[in-house]
């Protein structure tokens, strides 16, 4: 599961998400990629969902990101224990995925 910084954040720190989890092994893991915002910052309102947008959509083109090596190969510099991605799930919002779909193996 990909999820950007801050949400990462606030789901270890309001849930047992690790836990709940652990259950399904190697199968499931919780990864999270800068989202464009401050380090202490979170989405406070609908003028950030462009900021967010560009911040991933960059990463995702970028051939050396964190979010790229995940999504394209399912590991992360050479961690073999991780499985491909096979499904992403993305919205309008997120047009750039297709590209990055083309690349990799995810479809």
């Amino acid at each position: 599961f990909v999820t950007t910084n801050a949400v990462a954040a606030r789901l270890t720190r309001h849930s047992d998400v690790g836990t709940r989890f652990a259950k399904y092994g190697p199968r499931f893991s919780l990864e999270s990629v800068p989202d464009g915002l401050g380090p202490d910052d979170y989405l406070r309102g609908a003028h950030q969902i462009g900021d967010v947008t560009d911040s991933l959509a960059t990463q995702a083109l970028d051939a050396g990101s964190r979010l790229r090596e995940m999504l394209t190969y399912g590991s992360l510099w050479g961690e073999s224990d991780r499985r491909p991605v096979t499904c992403i799930i993305a919205d309008g919002f997120f047009w750039f995925m297709v590209d990055v779909t083309e690349i990799g193996r995810a479809s």
